[in-house]
């Protein structure tokens, strides 16, 4: 029973000390964030309040201990909390462009085969019709298909200049069609 009351009275405690500093460094962030015009404010009002409220020496000491954490660490903390704002936004910007990439991948997996049969369709009528032509976008299908074929392997869109030798390779198939 003494046990279970004496647990009960630690856990308070571990849980207002817990509240305590995250209390602190709440208030600790938000001294080195604020502007001195701001803070100017706030201790005007502090000291127009404690006087008021009788809790003057309060209000004193509210004012000391903010000027000398905002002179001696505040500069310090809001450069790291500047740092953290400016890492997330790095992290942000990364993911938006994997997530870009990801799509763009996924968007060409979807065209290269529909360019493929669209091709070999076109192959097919043109053997019909003017094998000439077919056995000229016959050999420029082969011809793109290897310029294509590393990058496909690799999974990577490569560099604008291999998106141009692949642009090359291909249009000249499509004159005709």
């Amino acid at each position: 029973m003494v046990a279970g009351q004496i647990n009960r009275a630690l856990d308070f405690v571990r849980d207002a000390v817990n509240e305590a500093g995250a209390l602190w460094w709440s208030f600790f962030d938000w001294l080195a964030l604020v502007e001195w015009r701001q803070l100017y404010v706030t201790w005007f009002l502090a000291l127009a309040f404690g006087i008021f409220l009788h809790l003057g020496e309060a209000a004193v000491w509210f004012v000391l201990i903010s000027f000398g954490v905002k002179v001696l660490a505040g500069g310090k903390r809001r450069a790291e909390l500047m740092a953290k704002e400016a890492a997330d936004k790095a992290n942000v910007a990364t993911l938006e462009r994997r997530l870009m990439e990801a799509q763009m991948a996924a968007l060409q997996a979807q065209v290269e085969p529909h360019f493929l049969f669209n091709t070999l369709a076109l192959i097919g009528q043109l053997i019909e019709t003017d094998p000439k032509e077919a056995a000229r976008v016959h050999a420029h299908l082969i011809e793109y298909l290897r310029s294509s074929l590393p990058q496909m392997r690799g999974g990577r869109g490569g560099t604008l200049g291999k998106q141009l030798e692949l642009s090359r390779a291909y249009l000249p198939s499509c004159r005709r069609a």
